[in-house]
């Protein structure tokens, strides 16, 4: 087996924003389906904050907050409230 046959270069999140509201619907509807909950709607403000975010742990720390938004969000989407005080500056 060849390694490293093909190298591909992804530019950190934060020089991808545009990405971020793609990908934040796409995980949002996972993790609908993969929990059983309503939540896969994002607020506008919410999507916002989750756009301008600089993501220090790239697409995995989006992940991690987007799993934890749907299952703990009280609502039918996911609103500014539920996302971490890092995101937020609350």
């Amino acid at each position: 087996y060849r390694l490293c046959v093909v190298c591909l270069t992804v530019p950190p999140l934060r020089e991808r924003r545009e990405d971020v509201p793609a990908l934040v619907r796409s995980y949002a509807d996972h993790f609908r389906a993969k929990l059983g909950r309503g939540t896969s709607e994002v607020a506008p403000e919410a999507l916002e904050r989750l756009t301008t975010y600089d993501w220090p742990g790239n697409v995995r720390e989006l992940i991690n907050v987007i799993e934890r938004a749907v299952l703990l969000g009280r609502g039918a989407r996911i609103e500014l409230v539920d996302l971490p005080q890092a995101i937020t500056g609350r």
